[in-house]
């Protein structure tokens, strides 16, 4: 019955940006959320406090894409300009370093303590050291990747272009592919199951599927996971419930159980269109971009609480109170 009137997530915060936002990045230790916009600013935001603790300028073009390392490194790709080259920004407690590249960069991904998965718009995927700064592999492909997604084990990573493919870390040996479109839309987003060895993929033509590698292949499960207007701007697992998030452009956020494939919630996010969607380490927040120059933030730990009734009181440990229902 509570979790009949519960929402999946509750509204934390909405915080205004310096233009549109092109992607929103946690840190993995620190109460930061890392906010990249169009309007080449680049915002370090306080949830904890709800505020803004810096604003860093100077880009010469929009922000594509930020990220953080394990080890809080903060990185942002810019977008590329005609006869400019695209730049990777990083910053630390002591310096800023710039590393320029050729074509545009298409995602910045964690992959292991230090390395970072960077794909191109010219093929290529690499494995960038953030600790001594240098690249130590990469490899060029017939395509270029949208986007890439690791696995929980940074032993593995799935590239999405036309298709898919699920290549081998660290030298990208091509484990199963799929190089034609899936289902006849391109691949933008994805995130691998519980256990990994399923993963769900969004597409541009807001179907998320459920896919998985056999043999040489990449095969696609018959039935649509959850069905968008828009396309599919994002997907994650949190771990601890087994429940897949996934995201529309058009705001909508669903959220799916793994084990019996049923909608357990559904949230409205308002705004122009959602572009940017990810959920903090510990799978207790989730941050969301907006076309309208806003961030949100979401406590996802509502969905904690139905356990608390389920459970006799005096079993409940002291840990998970405050957790769940604080």
């Amino acid at each position: 019955e509570i979790s009949r009137h519960l929402p999946p997530a509750v509204r934390c915060a909405r915080a205004s940006a310096h233009g549109p936002v092109n992607d929103v990045a946690f840190s993995p230790h620190l109460p930061l959320i890392a906010v990249g916009t169009a309007a080449q600013r680049l915002v370090l935001w306080n949830f904890q406090r709800g505020e803004r603790v810096r604003l860093l300028t100077g880009f010469e073009r929009s922000i594509g894409r930020v990220a953080f390392t394990q080890t809080d490194l903060l990185l942002c790709a810019e977008g590329r300009q005609s006869g400019k080259r695209s730049r990777l920004h990083a910053w630390n407690e002591r310096e800023h370093t710039i590393e320029e590249y050729d074509d545009m960069l298409t995602d910045l991904v964690p992959a292991g303590e230090h390395q970072m998965l960077l794909t191109c718009r010219d093929g290529r995927v690499m494995l960038w050291d953030a600790h001594c700064r240098c690249t130590d592999g990469q490899r060029q492909f017939p395509f270029w990747a949208r986007a890439a997604r690791v696995a929980p084990g940074a032993d593995r990573a799935l590239l999405l272009h036309e298709g898919a493919s699920l290549v081998a870390l660290p030298r990208f040996e091509v484990l199963a592919s799929k190089e034609r479109r899936l289902r006849g839309s391109v691949s933008i987003c994805a995130a691998f199951a519980p256990g990994g060895k399923e993963f769900v993929v969004g597409h541009h033509n807001g179907d998320v599927l459920v896919c998985w590698p056999k043999g040489r292949e990449i095969r696609v499960d018959r039935h649509v996971l959850v069905r968008y207007p828009k396309p599919v701007r994002g997907a994650e697992l949190l771990e601890q419930s087994g429940i897949v998030v996934t995201a529309g452009a058009d705001g909508t956020v669903d959220f799916t159980s793994w084990s019996n494939r049923c909608l357990v919630g559904r949230l409205t996010v308002e705004g122009r269109r959602l572009t940017s969607f990810h959920v903090s380490p510990t799978g207790d927040f989730l941050a969301i971009g907006d076309s309208d120059a806003s961030m949100s933030l979401w406590d996802l730990r509502a969905m904690h609480v139905p356990m608390l009734f389920s459970m006799a009181f005096a079993r409940a440990r002291h840990s998970t109170w405050p957790r769940c229902a604080r």
